[in-house]
This record gives structure tokens, sequence and C-alpha cells, in this order.
């Protein structure tokens, strides 16, 4: 496995490969409060076979495009494990257009679950590459943020990079 980290002023955030594929990512846990200034600093590469090198490059820019606001085109994902409902959720979250949301009842109903919302919310705390596959996008009814599992700062902030309409 390849590994590539972004260095901010919240931690290390870090993207793996295998096989040509995105098949993780851990953000930096940025707290429950609307962020503090992120600031990406340096990334480095680790351990990073051929295969892998491209598509972590690829990544890294499609996480720094998103934080500064802009679309990037997203790397090669892998499949990631789960459950049938939690893989349902995933596809589903990746359909949710760039600047838009959905809540987790909307999200329930489109997997053909409509009471499922609260499985919804845990399909998306067990999310394993979120940037990747959005589950910022997803939010409670109302106002209401959600969660997201690194802390809402980072659903906070990639919100309004999106400048998202609720």
């Amino acid at each position: 496995m390849s590994e590539l980290i972004i260095h901010t002023t919240w931690g290390a955030l870090r993207i793996q490969a295998e096989q040509g594929r995105v098949c993780g990512c851990q953000l930096p846990y940025a707290g429950e409060q609307p962020p503090r200034k992120l600031t990406l600093r340096r990334t480095s590469m680790q351990a990073a076979e051929p295969e892998n090198r491209g598509v972590l490059e690829h990544a890294g820019q499609f996480v720094v495009s998103m934080i500064n606001g802009e679309r990037f085109t997203c790397p090669p994902l892998a499949q990631p494990d789960g459950t049938a409902f939690q893989r349902k959720v995933w596809q589903a979250m990746k359909r949710i257009p760039w600047g838009r949301t959905a809540t987790y009842k909307e999200l329930a109903v489109r997997v053909g679950s409509p009471l499922a919302f609260r499985a919804v919310g845990q399909a998306c705390g067990a999310n394993p590459i979120p940037l990747f596959i959005p589950c910022h996008r997803v939010t409670g009814a109302g106002k209401n943020p959600g969660g997201f599992s690194s802390g809402l700062g980072w659903k906070y902030i990639l919100l309004a990079s999106e400048q998202t309409v609720h």
C-alpha cells in the first residue's frame, strides 16, 4: 500500500492507494465547531509503488482543489468493503452533485429504505474514503448539519468550499 500525506494546520491528512486506486483516507480530527483556518502546508509520498504514484498525485490534487473550492476530477476509487446497504448508500452519495446536499432521510428513500435514515448516518460514518465519497454533502433535516467522522469542522469547511445550497 502506498500513502500520500498532506500536512495541514489541523494535522496530517492521509490518502492510501493500492493497485492504482484510492482505498483509504484519514482526516485529522477538526473538532465540532465552525472551523479555524485550514492551511495546506506540504505533501509527502511514502512507499509509492509505480502503479500508485499517479493516482496518489491525482488524489492530492483533488483534495487541494476541493478545499480551495475548485472542481477536479475524482481519481479512480477502490470498491470499499462494507455491507450491501453501506455500498448502496456510498453509491448514492457519489451521485449528490457538487454544491448540493441531501438529507439522511432523502438518501434513505433513494436507496429504497425510507425509514433507515439512522442507518444512512452510520454508513456515512463508516465511509473509508471521505472526501472522495462525499459524505459531507449529507445533512440532517432543516439547518442541522448532521455529523462527520472527523469532526464538524471538516464538514463546515467542505460545504463552504462548495458554497453549498441547503
